[in-house]
């Protein structure tokens, strides 16, 4: 699992409007499969193992800062009870090596599916839903 995630704050995040909430470790335990029927609530925590110790970390920080983080790392975030906007830019970066594997679904595999030129199990990622960054 070669990917980061860049998360850049178009609003200042605040305790109070919903911050990204990382599970500090948790990168570390590997592959995890979706929670059947993510229903949007937001007490939906993942079950972790047994004696598995880790912290919630929320990301507080002004508009323009960017957090990056690891691809396994587990995340959310809370509602936004604050009066002002909370937005965001997300943009998930992967190796070229990366090869689409059915099974470790990801919320958006419909939306890469709906493009001709998707690839098959086991090839490298392709399409112009995959741009190269560089060469």
């Amino acid at each position: 699992m070669r990917t980061v995630t860049c998360w850049i704050a178009l609003d200042d995040v605040r305790p109070d409007s919903g911050p990204m909430v990382f599970l500090e470790g948790t990168h570390k335990l590997g592959l995890w499969k979706l929670p059947v029927g993510i229903s949007g609530d937001d007490t939906q925590k993942p079950d972790l193992p047994p004696g598995f110790a880790t912290r919630e970390v929320p990301v507080i920080i002004p508009k323009g800062a960017v957090s990056f983080h690891h691809g396994l790392l587990l995340h959310g975030s809370d509602r936004n009870f604050s009066p002002v906007r909370r937005r965001a830019l997300v943009s998930h970066v992967m190796s070229g090596e990366c090869t689409y594997r059915p099974g470790q679904e990801h919320m958006n595999d419909w939306m890469m599916k709906r493009s001709a030129d998707h690839p098959a199990p086991g090839e490298k990622f392709r399409g112009p839903q995959f741009p190269p960054m560089w060469p």
